[in-house]
């Protein structure tokens, strides 16, 4: 996988606001049907910028994010 792209397209990636709206609607669900604990842990593999984890890390005790983009990493 090429990932110039995404590693261009980070530094703007969250600036977008339907994906931050559909982000924070993934995070709603997730809450809703996954009992998420300050003792527990979850890796969110292909992360982007780590949005999701963001916004799931008050609700858990560790959070590994991954992904192959250092761009979105960084």
């Amino acid at each position: 996988m090429d990932t110039a792209h995404f590693d261009q397209a980070a530094a703007t990636w969250d600036e977008n606001p339907s994906r931050l709206a559909l982000t924070r609607a993934i995070a709603a669900a997730v809450a809703d049907a996954v009992p998420l604990m300050p003792h527990g842990s979850a890796m969110e593999y292909g992360c982007g910028t780590a949005t999701l984890s963001f916004l799931l890390a008050g609700s858990l005790g560790k959070i590994v994010a991954a992904d192959v983009s250092q761009g979105m990493l960084d």
